[in-house]
């Protein structure tokens, strides 16, 4: 069998007639690190608009991240561990919806 050849980052085809592999994804959005970094993001305080800019991606993405990733812990765990289980009632919930505090808006063409 033929050495594969790499063709626009995939390997060509004709190796592999049923299937062709993406080496390096095209979009870095979906890249395992920065999902995780717009999650660290998120809890230091940078807005959806500021993280998908500092990032290079779309704003999109870093709100579909923020819906489908990890659950997000609003109590510091250090606290946590010094109160005796005896003492604190936690009640843990998933919130069915949760806003957004960025508003986007459409102002439209500049007219010169």
């Amino acid at each position: 069998m033929a050495r594969p050849q790499l063709v626009n980052n995939a390997i060509s085809a004709r190796a592999c007639p049923r299937y062709s592999f993406q080496l390096d994804l095209v979009y870095t959005g979906r890249v395992p690190a920065i999902k995780a970094q717009i999650v660290d993001m998120r809890l230091n305080g940078s807005g959806i608009r500021d993280t998908a800019r500092v990032l290079k991606i779309s704003p999109t993405t870093v709100i579909n991240t923020l819906k489908k990733g990890p659950a997000l812990t609003s109590v510091p765990q250090p606290l946590l561990n010094t109160l005796h289980p005896d003492e604190v009632d936690v009640m843990i919930r998933r919130a069915d919806e949760a806003e957004v505090d960025e508003m986007w808006s459409f102002v439209g063409k500049k007219h010169a």
